[in-house]
């Protein structure tokens, strides 16, 4: 049978940001002729780029369709449609066999994936080797093992880091498996994908649900390919269904000033807000739900084309809950965020002995990002009363100095110091919880925890 490449039409959008995060749209699962789609690797960039005005687009061939040339020749053409602002361009691979463990769509590697279809620590190894991004497509409990019916291999938690909640043209739900997984263990972002076939990259419409487009929105500093591979890997997206086409969704959500898909630690309340915006300035949402574990906590009706939610749950020491929100339109699109993973911790004897105390004019302000990787901006204010200089460190939880920041400015104003998450022997140093010290004539000022993330 002869296949038509489909002409793409289009309408042109514009990110928008709230803090320091623009809105980006891509989609991270689709094919070429080069497994069992249609159309060119190049047809495929110009579309999602110039006709579906999204921002991102990966092609995800079939692995074990893909020549080496074939695999070298998306590459080269990713590279080729990458610019900085404009657009992004991912190489990409859809690997396993539904009759195994299903299918696992791997990005940011640089080869294909060599290993068994019925191994599947293997391919988790694979990807987590090249610290790669890994997405469980369409994932139906009819697919084979059901990734290991999704157990979760601790020595191999950071190989996955997201879910389709959508796909393609199939009428599953996936928000019950999200949860699932969820609660196996794994650290999960939803995304939500086309997985094209028939062309249209970008902007194709699922018949069988009313004719939505599935889109997943980045949050990211700038369009570029590190940015773009720093949020997936930090799970800083959500996802969307787009119905009817223009009907974009925007999506900010903060747990405790951390931005979605942070893995944070509290001593207090935990305080959920969230921005969500309709892209055409006309479609009205009318409700936003909480996810505590995978369960309704709060639901808010919130009618506007703009909406703000706020809320405030405390939970016990030393527990351990993950979160995310769910946002609807009147028209009955949804949007549902990454979770943030939330450990309660009781305050140590490292917490800071003049808390409360502005002392000597000192004060530490949050860190951006926070939790970070690989570097972060620490902010301190002072009214410029101080005597001497103010020296800065970072401290691990033993409270053992790991780096030396010198000497800060003490004059009045706001200042920033960069740290880059190294030692002072400029050795990576692990994930985990740090502390920056202010110190002045061998005196603690002000002490504030931050979150190192590999």
């Amino acid at each position: 049978m002869t296949r038509i490449l489909i002409i793409c039409l289009g309408l042109a959008f514009m990110s928008s940001s709230v803090g320091a995060y623009d809105v980006y749209y891509g989609s991270f699962h689709s094919h070429t002729a080069y497994s069992d789609g249609i159309g060119t690797v190049a047809q495929a960039y110009t579309c999602a780029r110039d006709t579906a005005h999204i921002d991102v687009l990966a092609i995800t061939d079939h692995t074990h369709m893909l020549t080496a040339t074939e695999w070298n020749n998306t590459m080269a053409a990713a590279e080729a449609f990458t610019e900085d602002g404009v657009f992004v361009a991912l190489c990409a691979q859809e690997f396993g066999n539904l009759n195994d463990f299903g299918h696992i769509g791997i990005l940011f590697t640089p080869v294909r994936n060599p290993n068994s279809t019925s191994n599947l620590p293997a391919t988790y190894n694979f990807i987590q080797s090249y610290n790669g991004v890994g997405n469980f497509c369409h994932p139906s409990s009819s697919y084979g093992s059901w990734f290991d019916n999704f157990y979760y291999y601790s020595s191999y938690g950071d190989a996955m880091h997201s879910l389709e909640i959508r796909n393609g043209l199939r009428v599953d739900d996936y928000e019950p498996e999200f949860i699932y997984a969820l609660n196996k263990g794994w650290k999960l972002g939803p995304f939500a994908n086309q997985d094209n076939h028939e062309g249209e990259w970008g902007m194709q419409q699922n018949p069988n649900d009313g004719g939505a487009i599935y889109l997943t929105g980045t949050l990211l500093d700038n369009l570029t390919y590190d940015d773009v591979y720093n949020a997936l890997r930090n799970r800083h997206f959500f996802a969307m269904e787009e119905d009817p086409p223009g009907d974009r969704i925007k999506m900010w959500y903060w747990v405790n000033d951390s931005i979605m898909g942070s893995v944070i630690e509290s001593e207090g309340p935990v305080d959920f807000t969230a921005h969500v915006e309709a892209a055409n300035g006309t479609s009205l949402f009318n409700r936003i739900d909480l996810f505590e574990d995978g369960v309704i906590i709060n639901s808010q009706v919130l009618i506007g084309t703009t909406i703000d939610y706020a809320h405030s749950v405390t939970i016990a020491n030393e527990e351990s809950h993950y979160y995310f929100i769910r946002a609807r339109q009147v028209d009955g699109d949804y949007a549902w965020s990454s979770p943030v993973w939330v450990q309660h911790t009781p305050s140590s004897g490292l917490a800071d002995p003049l808390e409360g105390v502005n002392a000597h004019g000192v004060e530490l302000l949050p860190n951006t990002p926070n939790p970070f990787s690989p570097r972060t901006q620490i902010r301190y204010e002072s009214d410029g009363v101080m005597a001497g200089p103010i020296g800065m460190t970072i401290h691990d939880v033993t409270g053992r100095r790991v780096r030396d920041l010198g000497l800060v400015a003490a004059t009045t104003g706001v200042h920033r110091v960069n740290w880059d998450g190294r030692d002072d022997g400029g050795r990576d140093l692990p994930s985990g919880i740090y502390l920056v010290r202010l110190e002045t004539a061998h005196h603690l000022v002000r002490s504030q925890r931050i979150l190192l993330t590999r």
